[in-house]
């Protein structure tokens, strides 16, 4: 199932053992997502009209200096099945609504990648959602994509979906997935992977990445910040994964510094699986909403460009303690 696939690195980047550990199964759950032919569920006709609570946001939002709205909410989204079936996603994206995040980052799984018709039926779904004010994204991640040998896989996908008006691509992969301690290799062909990805992608593309690779240049390895820019990779959702929003914010705002030509959004995690340190799993979605204000109050002034919560399956719309 989607909602067992490998959780994040820890906060702290001492805990490498951990990725040994579990790099097989988080793997398997890639594969779920990525593997099979290109299509998805069929997809009803487009909402006509916006719904209030995203009305509100937007007149909310008019009235703030341009500057401020670069601000923005996202949440993964792996397993996508309510929102692409015709039978659920209303409910879905009322949810939605209710949590005021704009930033849709869209997973496919492997029986939705099997259906006829993807690039109609998704290019539909995206349509419907910039209409009631999302903004989606598509989210791709397995590790073996890394390899040179595997790379054809990956850019077969983009060529496939090229037509699909979704925002940007974005792409989870984890170059310690494929093992610790990391080679100097594999952080090149990661780097040369997303450059072949930017040169074959009609979206911009941005990754999630572990933020050990942008707090201080490592003797031995490519510097990834120094090349991201060049490459084309467009953003960067960095994973401090901490229930310390000070910590979190503090590691940021060194990143953001150190690096400026990079754009940097900040991902946290909702998972429960996590230790409680490392996760905001549990909080309501109040406790969320103040934790965005003050990262944005914090980050927005040195150009970080929002919040990415992981994964939409764990996050609050009710009234969790």
């Amino acid at each position: 199932m989607l909602n067992e696939m490998l959780r994040r690195d820890r906060e702290s980047s001492a805990m490498a053992p951990w990725w040994v550990l579990l790099k097989a199964k988080k793997f398997q759950m890639r594969q779920l997502l990525v593997c099979g032919l290109l299509s998805c569920l069929a997809f009803a006709a487009p909402a006509e009209v916006m719904s209030p609570a995203q009305l509100h946001f937007l007149e909310v939002n008019a009235a703030e200096p341009e500057a401020t709205q670069s601000w923005r909410r996202g949440v993964y989204i792996w397993d996508s099945r309510a929102l692409l079936n015709p039978a659920t996603r209303t409910d879905e994206l009322s949810r939605l609504d209710r949590t005021g995040i704009q930033r849709l980052y869209i997973g496919l799984s492997a029986e939705q990648l099997a259906q006829p018709e993807v690039v109609r039926t998704l290019d539909a779904v995206a349509i419907t959602l910039r209409k009631r004010g999302f903004e989606p994204v598509l989210l791709l991640g397995d590790p073996d994509w890394m390899a040179p040998e595997h790379r054809a896989s990956l850019i077969a996908i983009i060529s496939k979906l090229k037509s699909v008006s979704f925002s940007a691509l974005h792409l989870d992969l984890e170059v310690e997935q494929r093992g610790w301690p990391v080679p100097a290799k594999h952080v090149r062909e990661w780097l040369d992977t997303l450059k072949h990805v930017a040169a074959a992608s009609r979206w911009p593309v941005e990754i999630s990445s572990h933020y050990r690779w942008f707090t201080e240049e490592m003797g031995g390895f490519p510097c990834a910040p120094c090349e991201l820019p060049s490459i084309g990779v467009s953003k960067v959702s960095l994973m401090i994964y901490t229930r310390s929003a000070e910590r979190s914010a503090q590691l940021t705002e060194k990143i953001a510094q150190r690096w400026p030509a990079v754009r940097f959004r900040l991902a946290q995690s909702i998972e429960p699986q996590l230790a409680p340190e490392e996760t905001w799993g549990g909080a309501a979605q109040a406790l969320l909403q103040e934790q965005d204000s003050f990262w944005r109050a914090r980050l927005q002034p040195l150009a970080v460009e929002g919040i990415d919560w992981q994964e939409w399956e764990y996050y609050p719309t009710g009234q969790q303690l």
